[in-house]
């Protein structure tokens, strides 16, 4: 039998370190966020830290690929809890294991407020307040038996 968890969340921390065979391992924090509406028809807002651990080319594509805040869709992670001793006590934790690549969500979901209003990026913002984008352009009509560009 296998279990399959998927989450779609925000990267937090992430850490990256080697074994001693060479092979990289990265852990890493996902939030996961639900809003539930209130009696007074308002929203609150519940988050769940979950921490995720990945090794060799998954790890290495975590690390560089990814930054805190991304959103990302994480798909078939396995669940395992394990123990540890710390100050003479057991001490339990449960990780999520990574066996396929995320994916990362488009970058205008990466920065919104809490109201749903997302940012654009910085290039997008300057392409649309002066009105001109590089690449987008269409033809005009021919005047005077001349062809000219104009931005879309």
């Amino acid at each position: 039998m296998f279990q399959s968890t998927t989450l779609i969340g925000r990267v937090g921390q992430i850490n990256s370190a080697a074994l001693a065979d060479g092979t990289t391992v990265s852990n890493f924090t996902v939030v996961t966020t639900k809003s539930v509406k209130q009696d007074d028809g308002s929203f609150k807002e519940y988050d769940n830290w979950h921490r995720l651990v990945a090794f060799g080319p998954i790890a290495d594509a975590i690390n560089s690929r990814n930054a805190p805040g991304d959103l990302l869709l994480l798909d078939n992670l396995e669940l395992r809890t394990r123990d540890y001793q710390q100050d003479g006590e057991t001490r339990y934790i449960t990780e999520l294991y990574l066996h396929e690549f995320p994916k990362k969500l488009p970058r205008y979901y990466t920065k919104g407020d809490s109201q749903g209003n997302h940012q654009q990026a910085p290039q997008q913002q300057q392409q649309r307040s002066s009105g001109r984008s590089s690449g987008n352009q269409r033809r005009a009509p021919a005047q005077n038996g001349q062809r000219t560009s104009v931005p879309v």
